[in-house]
Parts: C-alpha cells; sequence; structure tokens
C-alpha cells in the first residue's frame, strides 16, 4: 500500500530502526560496567574487565579510574540518544508525509470518483477518511509498526545477551513475560479489534449529527427537534466512552501482569540468594535487563492492541487505493491538466439520451428516456416540467456531472468524452437554485478557483456592473473583500444569485445554465433575476442560455420551451 515514491526510503526508515534497536542495546550493555562496579567493587582489583582495562589505561588511582568509568559511560549514552533524536525526526518526517499523501490522495480520488457517487455518499464520511482515517493509518498502524519492529529487535537482543550470559537467566526472564501476552493473544485481541470498528462507526455517526445540527439550524429550533438530537449526541457519547474504557482497561491488563511476573521472578531470586557476588550480579543483571524490558514488552502488546484496534483504516485506504488508480492517473494538482481544446460555433446536439439511477434503484424505470434536443449557439432555450420529472437530471448530463447509459451530447460535433469535460466547463456557467457560496471574500467567491492574484479585478467590476451589484458591493465595509460567511449567510437569496450569475459571467462561459435559480426567491426578487437574465440575453446575443423552471413567466424571452412529460 506504501506508494513507489516512499519505498526506497521507507527501506531506510527500516534499517534506521534496526540502528535504533542496536543503540538501545549498547545504551543498556553501557550500564553493565556501573553495575558490575556497584555490585563487586574488588573486581577493580582483579583480572576481570575492570582490572585490564585498567592496567591498559596506566592508571594507578583507583578513584580517577571510577570517575572515568562513570564519565565515559555517561557520555557514550548522551551521544545514543542525540543519534535517537535524529532518527526519531527522521521517522516522523517520513510519516509525517506519508499522511500528506494519503489524505491528498483520497481527496482527490473521492472528488473525481463524479457527482453520482458524491450524492450516493454522505459528505462527513468523506471528512472523516479524507483526515481521521488517513491520520489513524500513518499513526497508528505505519507508525506504530516501526516503532514496534525497534523494540521487538531490541528484546531479541537482550534475550540473546542474556542467554549467553546465563541461559537460566534467560528462561527465568522468557517466564515472566510469556502470561502478558497468553492473556493478550487468546483473551482480548479480537474484542478490541472489533471495538475500534465499532468506535469509528460512532464518530462518524456524531459527525454527521453535528453536521446536520448545524446545517439545519432554523427547522431544528422551530420544530423543537434539538432535544432528540441532543439525545442521540449524548448517547454517542456514552458509547464512545464506553468503547474508550473497554480499550483502556484491556491494555492495562498485560502491563499489569507483566509486572507482576517481574516482580515474581525477583522474588525468586531473592529467595535463593547465597550471599555471594556473583549472585548480586545475576540479580542485577536481571533488574535493569528487566526494567528495560518491560517498556518494551508494555510497547509491543499496547501497539498490537492499536493496531487490531486500528485495522479498518487498512481497508478504507486500500479501497480508496483501488478506486484511485495508479498514482499517474490522478494528479495531485488538478490545475497542472491542460484540457483538449473545445470549440462551440454552431450548436449542442443531445442524440436518444437515456439514464437511470441504476446503483440507487435498479428496478424503476430511465429518468431520461431516448431524449433527443439540437441547440443553436446564441439560443435561448427553456426547460420546464413538474418537479421531479428530470430537469436537473438533465442539466447533469448537459454539464458532464452524470454519464448517461445510452445516447450522446455533442458540441460542435465533437462527443463530450471523459478527457473533454474540462475544456467543456471552462465553456459552461452554472447557476443552480441554491448558489454555492464558500467562507471568503466575495471577490473570492466571483473569481471562484483562482487565487488572489490571479483575479483580474477590471472584469470583476464588469461583471458586479452587468449584475447589478455595484451599490451593494460600495456599501460593504471591505468593498469586495468583505467575507460573506459561511454558505453566505450574509447575503439575500436574490444577492446568491447575482453572484452566482457574476461568477458565471467572469469565467466568460459561453453557455449559461439556470437550473431553478429564481424558484426559491419571493416574487418581487424572481422579477428582479429573471429581468437581470433578460437584459444579460440581450446585451450578450453571443451567450447561450438554457434555463430550468416551472414558471412560464420565467421563460418568455427564451427562443423556445422544450416541456418535459
Amino acid at each position: 500500500m506504501i506508494p513507489h515514491k516512499f519505498r526506497r526510503e521507507g527501506i531506510g526508515i527500516t534499517f534506521s530502526v534496526l540502528l535504533q534497536a542496536l543503540l538501545n542495546f549498547i545504551g543498556l550493555a553501557l550500564l553493565v560496567p556501573l553495575l558490575l562496579l556497584i555490585l563487586d567493587p574488588q573486581s577493580i582489583d582483579s583480572a576481570s574487565w575492570a582490572g585490564k582495562l585498567r592496567s591498559g589505561l596506566h592508571i594507578t588511582n583507583e578513584t580517577a579510574f571510577v570517575i572515568i568509568i562513570c564519565a565515559g559511560t555517561g557520555g557514550l549514552i548522551l551521544l545514543k540518544n542525540l543519534l535517537n533524536l535524529q532518527i526519531n525526526s527522521f521517522r516522523i518526517n517520513y510519516v509525517n508525509r506519508l499522511f500528506l499523501y494519503f489524505s491528498e490522495k483520497l481527496y482527490t480520488a473521492y472528488f473525481q470518483q463524479g457527482f453520482l457517487f458524491l450524492k450516493q455518499h454522505h459528505t462527513t464520511s468523506f471528512a472523516n477518511e479524507i483526515n481521521g482515517i488517513s491520520y489513524k493509518f500513518v499513526q497508528g498502524v505505519v507508525s506504530r509498526l516501526f516503532v514496534m519492529a525497534g523494540e521487538a529487535l531490541l528484546l531479541l537482543m537482550i534475550g540473546g545477551a542474556l542467554l549467553f550470559y546465563d541461559y537460566l537467566l534467560a528462561l527465568l526472564l522468557a517466564l515472566c513475560l510469556i502470561p502478558a501476552v497468553w492473556f493478550y493473544y487468546f483473551s482480548i485481541r479480537k474484542k478490541i479489534s472489533q471495538y475500534g470498528k465499532l468506535e469509528n462507526e460512532v464518530w462518524k455517526k456524531q459527525s454527521r449529527l453535528i453536521t446536520e445540527t448545524f446545517r439545519g439550524y432554523a427547522d431544528v429550533r422551530i420544530n423543537h427537534a434539538f432535544p432528540l438530537f441532543a439525545g442521540q449526541f449524548r448517547e454517542g457519547l456514552s458509547k464512545i466512552a464506553f468503547y474508550r474504557e473497554r480499550l483502556e482497561r484491556m491494555m492495562s491488563i498485560p502491563a499489569g501482569i507483566t509486572e507482576l511476573g517481574i516482580a515474581a521472578g525477583m522474588i525468586l531470586l531473592v529467595l535463593f540468594n547465597k550471599g555471594d557476588a556473583s549472585m548480586k550480579v545475576t540479580f542485577g543483571l536481571f533488574a535493569v535487563a528487566a526494567l528495560r524490558l518491560l517498556p518494551s514488552v508494555r510497547i509491543l502488546i499496547t501497539g498490537w492492541i492499536q493496531l487490531k484496534n486500528n485495522g479498518y483504516t487498512v481497508d478504507t485506504i486500500r479501497e480508496a487505493l483501488d478506486m484511485a488508480g495508479d498514482d499517474s492517473s490522478i494528479p495531485c494538482d488538478l490545475s497542472l491538466v491542460s484540457p483538449p481544446p473545445l470549440r462551440f460555433k454552431q450548436k449542442i446536439e443531445i442524440n436518444d439520451l437515456t439514464f437511470h439511477f441504476s446503483d440507487f434503484e435498479t428496478d424503476e424505470p430511465p429518468v431520461i428516456l431516448n431524449f433527443s434536443l439540437t441547440i443553436g449557439k446564441g439560443e435561448r432555450i427553456g426547460i420546464r416540467g413538474a418537479s421531479g420529472i428530470g430537469k436537473t437530471t438533465l442539466f447533469n448530463l448537459m454539464l458532464g456531472l452524470y454519464t448517461p447509459q445510452k445516447g450522446s451530447i455533442q458540441v460542435d460535433g465533437v462527443p463530450l468524452e471523459a478527457n473533454l469535460l474540462p475544456a467543456w466547463h471552462n465553456l459552461t456557467g452554472y447557476v443552480p437554485q441554491d448558489v454555492f457560496i464558500m467562507d471568503g471574500s466575495l471577490i473570492e467567491n466571483i473569481a471562484l478557483g483562482k487565487t488572489r492574484p490571479e483575479i483580474d479585478e477590471k472584469r470583476i467590476e464588469a461583471v458586479l456592473e452587468t449584475v447589478r451589484l455595484s451599490a451593494f458591493v460600495a456599501s460593504l465595509p471591505e468593498g469586495v473583500e468583505t467575507r460573506l460567511g459561511e454558505n453566505g449567510c450574509r447575503l439575500s437569496g436574490g444577492q446568491r444569485q447575482r453572484i452566482g450569475i457574476a461568477r458565471a459571467l467572469y469565467k466568460q462561459a459561453e453557455v449559461l445554465f439556470f437550473d431553478e435559480a429564481t424558484s426559491s426567491l419571493d416574487s418581487a426578487t424572481e422579477k428582479e433575476i429573471t429581468e437581470a437574465i433578460r437584459e444579460l440575453s440581450d446585451n450578450h446575443r453571443e451567450l447561450t442560455l438554457i434555463i430550468i423552471t416551472h414558471r412560464e413567466s420565467s421563460l418568455t424571452f427564451c427562443d423556445r420551451i422544450v416541456e418535459l412529460n
């Protein structure tokens, strides 16, 4: 699952884990000379390592020799920790960049699946997967595997060294640790995996509930629905707390068992203590090894618990990667893609178009059946019909947001294939019933998709004048730089529609689609917007207008009216 461009560096991370384990083992080994000096001071004068080292360095003063040993040990341990810090930084940087990759990959992949795919899923689930699942995958799985690998290597090194020194000591230490591993593997691992999946589902429901509560604030408040929502929210919190409590409790049990095992091992050594120096050294080595192995075993067990708890993220990421395809199929920066050229000089032809929501209701008849229409450049086409007849679906097909099961749409004889959709979108402007307003400035909303330095302010002034928003902008405290609030909460319905028209004009669209652009407005505002569209039509005869509405009064200036039935 790791992308190719990260794999070579991942090999380096793996080797750094081995190096870190070796450094930690050396750091532990450096404590042994100090331990021997404490437990067996006479070794300095004997034929042991200390005596030989003292003779080799020609140090006659015993105190000076001890100071040198202590200083050398402290310096080497300090160096070891500095190297560990660098290795940790290297690994953390790698994991963070991997998170950025997966998050951006999912963000782009989901967007590229198309409008129909998005309508089948809840937007809060996308936010959870793009950010939350990606982060849990790299931190709770990838990074955790690196850490566990390092601790496992260290455990093997210490075990091997003890086995070489005294196999009975190594056996005793192993027996102290086995109960905790056995308890985890046979008792709690399946429950932990289950709790992880259940907790993730609750988090998704909580995110959805929060979004719906504030998005539908007016309806929730007026219909006194908040107590119901609050009760569901409280219930979700209780479930999260329950799963967290169970998980934390299970994670603490193996650690407690391990500590009991180590304590039992020390008790046995104390009981069998013969009082000689060698027994003291054995006890000291057991204590040092046990105290270092204790966190390693704890990290391995809790790490494995977290792997099981976050295991569901692997399936989510894999599905998203399969959806995205090869790395080269979805560019990270869509703005760098140059679409093939497309010209609209003559006509748009819709030929025998058929569409049905096969993913929704396979037994239902098609929404659009054998529909054909030719629209000449500069024409004003009105489309009307009863609610639910398929007007918006037809627009989505013409805009390339849906793919028909049968038939085609051609621009000047060129079929609108997937590779031509970006070029087609460059030629089209879309004004829906509920115009999208992002939480940004007025000028950013009109020049949607452009960075601030890229925006042509003279063109902004011209389109504001065309849609009669100049006076409104002049009344704003910061003019075109005024922020419009979340979902344009500071705008009236008519102002939202005019901004939608201004957006289409700013991009110099040649075909304008109006989807029930006035249906949600009061009669006076509807008349103003209809008049604005009429003026736009009269002053820019080169524009092709396609208007959906169920009100015949809004179509009086159209050249033709298409009735859907």
